[in-house]
């Protein structure tokens, strides 16, 4: 994902761009590298709750994010599977 966002001219996760992982992990993690975190960058993410079915737009502040943690790693966040995410204050060179 940072390494699609840096082909492409977007800058602002391009410290992230060689942790291994998918979109869901690094939201859930809230993934970082060099002083730049999932945190700083996130404008929603997009979960399947399993227990109905249905699909929720997570704001970043819902995200609940923490040093490598986010909601999604608490009791009830592990009924949620992310499935997309939008990321903010990245910036076009």
């Amino acid at each position: 994902m940072p390494a699609l966002a840096v082909q492409r001219g977007l800058f602002g996760l391009e410290n992230m761009s060689l942790i291994p992982g998918r979109i869901g992990a690094a939201v859930l993690g809230n993934i970082g590298a060099y002083g730049v975190e999932v945190k700083n960058v996130l404008s929603w993410a997009e979960a399947l709750d399993r227990r109905t079915g249905q699909t929720r737009r997570f704001s970043a502040s819902e995200c609940g994010f923490r040093y490598r943690g986010s909601f999604f790693k608490s009791a009830e966040g592990r009924n949620f599977i992310i499935t997309r995410a939008a990321f903010d204050n990245v910036r076009s060179r």
